[in-house]
């Protein structure tokens, strides 16, 4: 289970760290220890990831990780963010393209295949069409955002519980 986001305070609150986020719901009381680039809890049933590499190399983490666990990337699942959902919708899809998020990018060159699990956690799109997306996931959940997200993440933990319990 790897959450993608980026490492620093500077990028904690913006809407690229909702995998993080969504991790850090779920795991947010397990010790941690830096392994493969990235921050590890494990359990009896899986290893919980943050990779610390920023989300256009998340995917030297994900295969470090995979790796070192011998987890074949079927059974990987990614926590990411996704503009091409609504804000608030949690949706889980098995394979696909990677809609021109870098992270999923990344993963996937780094894997050589798109066969792993995904946790989309929509943050919608700019309200102006014209505004460049790559600074609007690194801008801060609005208000009205920050007020939803804890239900957006309580559903996101809900999903990955799920997933966890059916691979």
């Amino acid at each position: 289970m790897v959450g993608l986001g980026n490492p620093s305070a500077k990028y904690e609150h913006t809407r690229h760290n909702a995998g993080f986020l969504a991790l850090d719901a779920f795991a947010s009381d397990w010790k941690t220890q830096k392994k493969a680039q990235a921050l590890v809890t494990r359990t009896a049933s899986a290893v919980f990831a943050k990779p610390q590499t920023f989300m256009n190399r998340s995917g030297e983490a994900v295969r470090a990780l995979c790796d070192w666990f011998h987890v074949p990337s079927e059974r990987c699942i990614v926590v990411h963010d996704d503009a091409d959902l609504p804000f608030g919708d949690v949706r889980v899809k098995h394979g696909g393209g990677t809609a021109g998020h870098n992270g999923l990018k990344s993963i996937t060159a780094h894997l050589g295949s798109e066969d792993f699990w995904r946790v989309r956690i929509g943050i919608g799109r700019p309200q102006n069409p014209s505004a460049p997306l790559d600074r609007y996931v690194l801008e801060p959940w609005s208000a009205e955002q920050e007020a939803a997200l804890p239900d957006v993440v309580k559903r996101a933990a809900t999903e990955i519980n799920r997933l966890l319990n059916t691979l």
